[in-house]
């Protein structure tokens, strides 16, 4: 599990990171539905393949008998693919508008929203340290939020911030719902993987559909990033790797173990921005970014 986390902190760095490079690169840019429909069909893929090599090698304890899906289940899962696949799509379109520092500080509002609906939906109680933590987490993204320079004001578009906000909403929903339908069934995590990925793969080419018409294929084609664009494809590679490893942090742990994880990457990936795209590091961001830190660290 440690490795698995290690892992889930470096993809999750690595994508953001990926995102940004490729909208920086000057080639191209391609349709972020395309991209996505290639990151859900790739995990769909690689979840049939260790399903298969769980069915070969006989794991103990896992339930990988197609049989053991239930209709209801199946089409409960439907929930999150269909949100994963809207929220998978946002970073392609803020990092056009906004730099990735304020983008990856904003984003942490999933942690708060997350403990929230954890307690709503699951009954999972938070201690009164975790609510400290969540309240000082919250004040550490909206000084990091703001620009001092020129009056107070925020650091990127203002539709930028509600598209941010509706997906870092929408992603701790499904989150929770992904929470309890892997562990409300003893079904072989590859197997309920599949069951997820059917759903968000056919509800990328549905939204490809719907935006293209009768022109899907030509559509599909001219949305294709460019060979040369390392940026686009290694962002495929890494959001495939965050999203199963979220499953499996989410079915042998919880989403407790992955708000963790989240606060730590969002951190490295606020640095990264500076270093990798010279994205500004105020007086605030310093601030908010001590007091993300340490919330993380307390909840």
């Amino acid at each position: 599990m440690r490795l698995s986390c290690a892992l889930l902190v470096f993809c999750t760095c690595a994508n953001a990171v990926s995102i940004k490079h490729s909208v920086r690169s000057g080639l191209k840019q391609p349709n972020p539905q395309i991209l996505v429909l290639f990151v859900e069909l790739s995990k769909l893929i690689i979840s049939a393949i260790f399903l298969f090599g769980e069915k070969r090698f006989g794991i103990v304890g896992e339930n990988t008998c197609l049989d053991a899906v239930s209709v209801s289940n199946f089409f409960l899962f439907a929930v999150p693919g269909i949100l994963y696949t809207f929220c998978n799509n946002v970073p392609y379109i803020i990092l056009r508008k906004m730099e990735l520092g304020t983008y990856v500080m904003l984003s942490t509002i999933k942690i708060p929203t997350t403990a929230t609906l954890m307690w709503l939906m699951l009954g999972k109680r938070l201690s009164r340290t975790q609510l400290y933590g969540v309240l000082l987490l919250g004040v550490g993204t909206v000084i990091s939020l703001l620009d001092f320079h020129d009056g107070i004001a925020l650091a990127g578009p203002t539709h930028a911030y509600l598209l941010t906000f509706l997906s870092a909403l929408l992603s701790a929903f499904a989150a929770v719902w992904s929470e309890y339908m892997l562990k409300s069934s003893p079904q072989s995590i590859n197997l309920q993987n599949m069951q997820l990925y059917f759903h968000s793969t056919l509800a990328n080419m549905f939204f490809i559909g719907l935006t293209h018409g009768a022109n899907f294929f030509a559509g599909f084609s001219s949305g294709l990033p460019d060979i040369a664009d390392v940026g686009a494809w290694s962002s495929v590679v890494t959001l495939t790797g965050v999203g199963l490893l979220t499953s499996l942090v989410m079915k042998y742990a919880d989403n407790i173990l992955k708000l963790f994880l989240s606060g730590a990457s969002m951190c490295v990936s606020r640095l990264l921005a500076c270093v990798l795209f010279g994205d500004t590091f105020t007086t605030s961001h310093a601030i908010g970014l001590a007091l993300v830190l340490f919330a993380s660290y307390i909840y």
